[in-house]
């Protein structure tokens, strides 16, 4: 990094408040993910493959100051584990299933879904396998 490139980061970190790695994470987040979607498959319009999983396998871990946490086995899929672009991004939504278009509308009358959305199918597999 240069001279130039230090100082231009560190006043971006200090103008933001996060630092090069969480920009980055972020910046990928807006391409991939839309917050404000109305059913799954367009929340993570971004990726190819996207998994219903059980809550209770993934979060087998508790912490006393965090509660219930995800399994290292499982953050070995997620963004620090993994470079951006090769990583999974997962999310809990309450909703239901429309059987009319095959999707998971996201509502406050449902119930409550976990999915892990990602672009490898070997990923894919392998959460399915153990986790669904």
């Amino acid at each position: 990094m240069t001279f130039v490139e230090s100082i231009k980061d560190k006043w971006l970190t200090w103008r933001t408040g996060r630092n090069k790695s969480e920009r980055e994470y972020y910046e990928w987040q807006s391409q991939n993910i839309v917050k404000n979607a109305r059913d799954v498959t367009n929340y993570f319009q971004g990726f190819k493959y996207i998994i219903a999983v059980d809550y209770a396998k993934v979060n087998t871990k508790f912490d006393p100051l965090f509660g219930c946490m995800e399994s290292d086995d499982f953050l070995s899929y997620l963004y620090p584990q993994k470079p951006l672009g090769q990583n999974c991004a997962c999310s809990i939504f309450r909703g239901e299933w429309n059987q009319w278009d095959h999707r998971f509308h996201l509502n406050d009358f449902g119930f409550d879904q976990m999915f892990v959305a990602t672009n490898s199918e070997e990923d894919a597999v392998m959460i399915a396998l153990k986790w669904s």
